[in-house]
């Protein structure tokens, strides 16, 4: 495989191991390999990862002390409760009959027709949003509300959430929000704009070949999709 750009060349070549693991002439090794030999130009220095060791060595102190941060899962039946204590503050969120069935169906990104499918289409649910303000990094505050998921069936259910969202932000005291917004809802854009919102930063998604990512038919349904 080769990646190429004006800035940058990354050259992937098979391990020449993989000719002993895989049969002769059965398989395309630049294509089936896990492996590979790369050679990458325009990479950073080492003196760059200064910030990445440092976080780790902090987040290392925390959990060797007696106040570890930590965030807690459990499910019954007919509800999913999550105790939240990653900034030593603790918050405790609670969903209960379809709502947590709902939840708990959406930890793989799911379209508004996989929901709709498990759930039935007609429970009056037009809107959900997933977020959180947990600092990205010990030394912070909680600057920031985060939107992991948002799904919508229609524009006027979209401005519905996101209002929910910002009412909240405004509940804890937190003035900023980021919301992932894919190019695949221009409408959505445009009403985020509107309201005041501005692009802070742009990214790629990959995909596997002929896996392309999914969207929904009808509505919104923003995902990180990460990380």
């Amino acid at each position: 495989m080769r990646v190429e750009s004006r800035k940058n060349r990354l050259k992937n070549n098979a391990n020449p191991s993989n000719k002993y693991i895989f049969p002769k002439g059965q398989f395309n090794l630049r294509r089936v390999s896990y492996y590979f030999d790369h050679h990458m130009g325009n990479t950073v220095t080492d003196e760059d990862y200064g910030q990445l060791f440092n976080g780790v060595a902090e987040w290392q102190i925390r959990w060797r002390s007696g106040n570890r941060p930590y965030m807690k899962y459990r499910k019954t039946w007919s509800s999913v409760v999550i105790d939240d204590n990653r900034n030593c503050a603790f918050h405790r969120y609670k969903y209960s009959d379809r709502p947590a069935a709902v939840y708990e169906h959406c930890a793989d990104a799911k379209t508004r027709d996989d929901i709709a499918a498990k759930h039935g289409d007609d429970a009056g649910l037009d809107a959900m949003a997933v977020w959180h303000s947990a600092p990205l990094a010990d030394s912070r505050t909680r600057d920031e509300v985060r939107v992991l998921k948002l799904a919508a069936r229609n524009d006027a259910a979209f401005d519905a959430a996101v209002g929910a969202v910002e009412a909240a932000a405004a509940k804890a005291g937190i003035r900023r929000i980021a919301v992932r917004c894919q190019t695949k809802y221009g409408e959505a854009f445009r009403r985020l704009i509107a309201r005041g919102y501005r692009v802070r930063w742009t990214d790629l998604r990959m995909t596997y070949e002929n896996y392309p990512e999914r969207h929904a038919a009808q509505g919104v349904l923003f995902s990180n999709w990460e990380i």
